[in-house]
């Protein structure tokens, strides 16, 4: 996967079809991307795990059963990151 910025989306390259990743199981998904983006979002949501992982933001509900709070001013974003990690162990 690559994300374009400048137009906003997520290209999918073949081998993530070729690899049958939407028919394969995973234990977690984590999506480490600070900013929500709903293509990538919408991508997770299709893959077969059981726990998805990201980060609070207004429609993250919608995908994510597991979410961090990133924001305010105290929040840093690698005590996220190691929480994940912690989970991830």
């Amino acid at each position: 996967l690559s994300y374009l910025p400048n137009k906003n989306k997520v290209l999918v390259n073949e081998t993530f079809f070729a690899d049958n990743m939407l028919n394969t199981y995973f234990d977690i998904v984590v999506d480490l991307n600070e900013q929500f983006n709903y293509d990538l979002a919408l991508l997770i949501s299709k893959v077969n795990s059981t726990y998805k992982i990201g980060f609070t933001k207004e429609y993250s509900d919608m995908f994510y059963n597991l979410q961090f709070d990133n924001s305010g001013e105290n929040k840093v974003l690698e005590d996220s990151y190691n929480k994940i990690k912690l989970i991830l162990s």
